[in-house]
């Protein structure tokens, strides 16, 4: 392609514009916004009799192009100069630009062989300031806090706000920490171990969140089973994730009988009905849930 446009370059830019079709403007270059420029110096001087001349470089004031980087090869050397326009540029990103392809060509010197995506292009100073400096982005965080904690400060800060409506159907959340403290200070007297799974057999409601708010206070990890599932996969989870503990409803019996008649008997976990256990609410059941969650190091 190089050498094509070295062979049309008598060519005039009208003719090349009207066969392209480009759309001209007094305000860019019609072919394109950026630019570079590699030549030789000039090997000939003006001689004049009696007069000594050379060559200046004049800043006509105005940029070419959005952006053009001209180098000149002078005796083995290369010199050259940045123009941009002021109006996309500002003279600090120039200067960085610069120093960037100053590095690039440092680094090409001393190491021809390397990839030249694999090159640096930040100065030492520059990428300490990029890598270390601004990104020192430590700070102090809270203590780390559980789940149960943040309910339990919730509770204390708005016991009496609705936590959670379904309905007509609407619960403080002093009233669900009080099922849910029912729900695990049986599951503390089941010891559940840390991070033990309970399974919770039930649709969505109340009774599930109080269930799962439970489960987290006693320490164990909950598994929620959507009881509309076919029997057999639902005995099939239950087996592989070895629970001891099912928590259920009154409405869901059936069906968790159903999906229990597929298990060995030595393979069926003990199930708790969570009407039941939500009837067994008493004063003393946080604190008591609270020490037995704690009881472990």
């Amino acid at each position: 392609m190089t050498l094509d446009a070295y062979r049309n370059q008598e060519l005039p830019i009208e003719e090349i514009l009207q066969a392209l079709r480009v759309p001209r403007s007094l305000d860019r270059n019609p072919l394109f916004r950026v630019m570079f420029i590699l030549q030789k110096a000039s090997s000939t001087r003006l001689a004049l009799h009696g007069l000594s001349a050379r060559s200046i470089n004049a800043d006509p004031g105005i940029a070419r192009s959005d952006l053009l980087l001209e180098l000149i090869d002078e005796d083995g050397r290369l010199g050259g100069w940045l123009e941009y326009s002021t109006e996309l540029f500002e003279a600090g990103t120039i200067k960085r630009m610069a120093a960037h392809f100053r590095t690039l060509l440092e680094s090409i010197v001393a190491n021809p062989e390397q990839r030249i995506s694999r090159l640096p292009l930040l100065p030492v100073a520059e990428r300490k300031q990029v890598v270390e400096d601004w990104n020192q982005t430590e700070t102090e965080l809270p203590p780390l806090s559980t789940f149960s904690e943040r309910f339990d400060r919730q509770v204390e800060r708005t016991p009496d706000a609705v936590a959670v409506s379904i309905g007509r159907v609407r619960l403080s959340y002093r009233g669900l920490a009080s099922r849910a403290s029912a729900i695990a200070g049986r599951l503390c007297r089941e010891d559940v171990r840390r991070d033990e799974v309970v399974v919770l057999f039930t649709e969505r409601g109340i009774d599930f969140l109080a269930a799962m708010v439970a489960v987290q206070r006693a320490g164990g990890a909950f598994l929620p089973l959507d009881p509309t599932m076919p029997a057999a996969r639902l005995a099939q989870i239950i087996r592989h994730c070895g629970a001891r503990i099912v928590l259920t409803t009154q409405d869901c019996t059936a069906a968790l009988q159903l999906t229990l008649s597929g298990l060995l008997r030595r393979e069926r976990p003990r199930v708790l009905i969570l009407e039941k256990l939500n009837a067994a609410i008493s004063q003393d059941s946080m604190p008591a849930v609270r020490r037995a969650f704690q009881k472990e190091p």
